[in-house]
């Protein structure tokens, strides 16, 4: 099993990115810091794919490299790409600037084929007999370097994604739901690219925002702004 490919330096990107076009399906991962930032960011980007039967796996530092290369990869006219649960995926890319296209979900499928637990580790764990690592799900990406055990945790979800899209397919084409759930992928994929919904202001969610005078408010007002700046 070849280690995992970082990619942090454009002049790396740009070799690799005629491997990434010339795949007929490309494993999509994306990882950001949302748990550890008011505004969450794209901290990796990993893909894997298959070259002449042998599994590639590379992990791009977005803090490292300019990602606009990447645009006709991962847009609708470049290879497929195959992600579990693109919702989040789709989102992150969209705020970094880059249009996502032409994908199908492994969690879309396995909830039209009636699969108990969704998750890509239980359904690897059914599926492939594979335990994926889960000791760093609640990981702060954005801390560099990125060590060995870090690179082989972000190549993980990957490598093993495209085994069990084929897995799924399968099943999905056996059931004859093909259609089905290329437009619920189509649907979630839109979903995830649309504008957020108009909400109340950011001060008005805070809970305790109405017991508060006035003045108490216009003082919360003022430091959510200085916040968002």
């Amino acid at each position: 099993m070849s280690a995992p490919r970082l990619i942090d330096e454009d002049a790396a990107l740009a070799r690799v990115l005629p491997e990434l076009a010339a795949a007929e399906t490309l494993a999509l991962d994306c990882e950001g810091n949302g748990l550890f930032a008011y505004r969450a960011r794209l901290c990796c980007t990993q893909f894997a794919w298959f070259d002449g039967g042998a599994l590639q796996v590379v992990v791009i530092d977005p803090f490292a490299v300019e990602l606009a290369p990447l645009a006709p990869i991962l847009g609708p006219e470049g290879p497929r790409k195959v992600l579990h649960d693109l919702t989040f995926d789709a989102r992150m890319l969209q705020d970094a600037g880059l249009e996502l296209g032409h994908v199908w979900d492994t969690s879309v499928a396995a909830r039209f084929l009636g699969e108990e637990a969704t998750g890509l580790a239980s359904l690897a764990k059914a599926h492939l007999g594979v335990e994926l690592d889960k000791g760093l799900q609640h990981h702060d990406w954005s801390q560099r370097p990125l060590r060995e055990r870090e690179l082989a945790y972000l190549a993980g979800d990957v490598r093993h994604l495209l085994g069990l899209a084929e897995v799924l397919e399968r099943l999905v084409m056996d059931h004859g739901i093909v259609e089905e759930v290329r437009l619920e992928v189509e649907y979630k994929l839109g979903t995830g690219l649309a504008p957020p919904k108009a909400t109340r202001p950011a001060h008005e969610r805070i809970k305790g925002y109405r017991k508060l005078s006035p003045v108490e408010r216009s003082i919360l007002k003022s430091l959510c702004e200085t916040r968002d700046e």
